[in-house]
């Protein structure tokens, strides 16, 4: 019965293409945004943690405007060669922007995600970074055009991270499958070019957001 115990918490964090969970926080999880700093260049009017879960920035406004929000964290992931970032922003506002940023230095900060003018909402991506990590911040800056509803609130909800770093499990995997094209975040086809954010797509309809510093 213990054996199967351990297996099971094993089985837990490592999920069935190599992926091993190694922080979380946000929705679901026991420790929320604990050690998270709003950054105070941030001109949002509030910010707090809501119901335990979410952070949470709210903003108001009378006339067309921008509204910036921004944490950040240090977390010592320097031992890890490839990490994944999974991510959930949700926001009420006419349009909202979003960045992952991370740095080793906490000076020199890497933009690893982005994308201008989101129509998802709730937003819930992924990227794959393949550089040493120790400060992670998500920033998200909303515009607000709706005067009849003169307010409105970007909401973080969720970071996972997961060491992806090479298995014989993902290269399994990864042999099954071709690439078939590389395109910008506006969706134009383009070549690999290093340092960009680029979308992978492959055979089995699958895709995947890929930065790699050179």
């Amino acid at each position: 019965m213990k054996t199967i115990s351990v297996l099971i918490a094993i089985l837990a964090c490592i999920n069935l293409f190599g992926q091993t969970l190694v922080y979380e926080t946000g929705e679901g999880t026991t420790d929320p945004w604990s050690g998270w700093v709003a950054d105070s260049s941030a001109n949002c009017t509030s910010a707090n943690v809501a119901a335990g879960n979410y952070w949470s920035f709210l903003f108001s406004t009378t006339t067309n405007d921008f509204f910036t929000a921004r944490i950040v964290k240090e977390i010592d992931l320097v031992s890890y060669s490839s990490l994944k970032f999974v991510y959930k922003l949700n926001w009420s506002a006419s349009y909202c922007n979003y960045q992952v940023l991370v740095s080793n230095d906490s000076v020199s900060w890497t933009v690893v995600a982005e994308d201008l003018y989101l129509v998802s909402n709730p937003l819930i991506d992924s990227v794959v970074f393949s550089q040493p990590v120790r400060y992670i911040t998500i920033s998200a800056e909303a515009e607000q055009t709706n005067q009849s509803i003169p307010f409105g609130e970007i909401v973080f909800s969720y970071l996972k991270v997961y060491d992806v770093s090479t298995t014989e499990v993902a290269e399994r995997e990864m042999s099954k499958k071709e690439i078939i094209k590389i395109t910008d975040f506006s969706g134009r086809e383009t070549k690999y070019s290093p340092n960009t954010p680029l979308v992978y797509w492959y055979s089995d309809g699958t895709s995947k957001t890929i930065y790699r510093i050179e």
